[in-house]
């Protein structure tokens, strides 16, 4: 079957000879074309409907988000580093009780609890870089609507990268 001669019932270039008048459409903006560099109308109605339906929603949700899981991590982050401090020291412990009794058993028991407090600070280090990436990720959020610097992100020494206090900045309009 050749296809060649026959017309696609859905065309995604519409023909050049339509013309759409300004006058024919009410509330029009022109935005480019990227894919042929003409002007196409778009309807501010359906524009402002997809903004208040499904963009704003959706970014709010986003930042929300960001905000949650940065706080729970956080904490996940604090909690396990505390454990892995207990670890350590039950670890030191038993070692010496170990070796005051020579109980190779406690040793072995010394052995495995020191092992699960190096997992747990490199578990403790995972939680902490979500954490730090759920702050940016809030962060570029809030930037992309005029509001800079509000969430502080800790470095490995617990210093501030971004210490500034939270300031805003007026929204500029799109053109």
């Amino acid at each position: 079957m050749d296809n060649k001669n026959t017309t696609p019932l859905l065309s995604v270039n519409p023909p050049n000879d339509i013309k759409i008048e300004r006058h024919d459409i009410p509330n029009v903006v022109t935005s480019p074309d990227i894919s042929n560099s003409k002007q196409m109308p778009v309807l501010t109605d359906i524009r402002d409907s997809v903004m208040t339906t499904i963009v704003e929603p959706t970014f709010q949700s986003d930042l929300s988000n960001a905000v949650y899981w940065r706080q729970k991590w956080s904490t996940i982050s604090s909690v396990i580093y505390a454990i892995a401090e207990i670890c350590t020291l039950a670890t030191v412990i038993l070692i010496f009780i170990s070796g005051y009794y020579n109980n190779t058993t406690l040793a072995l028991i010394s052995g495995s609890i020191g092992i699960l407090a190096s997992v747990l600070q490199r578990f403790g280090a995972y939680a902490t870089n979500q954490s730090i990436q759920r702050t940016k990720d809030a962060n570029t959020l809030l930037t992309s609507i005029g509001i800079v610097n509000s969430f502080p992100i800790l470095d490995d020494n617990n210093n501030f990268i971004n210490n500034n206090k939270p300031t805003t900045q007026p929204v500029q309009p799109s053109s």
